[in-house]
């Protein structure tokens, strides 16, 4: 699992992969990284939460530029995490529930 700087360069020129998924951890960011499988290339924000691993999409590398998806995970993702507060898990508000 290399660890280098995540940019848009390198995301660009990152092949995608014919086996396996490669990881590319950020070295200026803890938790935020980049998987490359044979067809995506998705970044993640990870770490532990309530004793458990976690790990979260933040977006595809077509869709998000990697300064973006850097944002979202420094800014909001990986300091709920960091709280023990798993991002995955929506709080349904009054509006959210379904009336029977």
């Amino acid at each position: 699992m290399p660890h280098q700087k995540i940019t848009q360069a390198l995301v660009d020129g990152l092949s995608f992969q014919d086996s396996g998924t490669h990881w590319v951890h950020d070295t200026d960011l803890a938790g935020f990284n980049l998987s490359v499988g044979r067809r995506t290339k998705t970044y993640n924000a990870a770490g532990e939460a309530g004793g458990r691993f976690i790990r979260v999409k933040i977006g595809c590398a077509d869709l998000t530029k990697a300064n973006e998806a850097g944002a979202v995970a420094r800014d909001i993702l990986l300091p709920e995490i960091r709280r023990g507060v798993d991002p995955r898990a929506k709080q349904l508000g009054d509006d959210d529930r379904t009336q029977t």
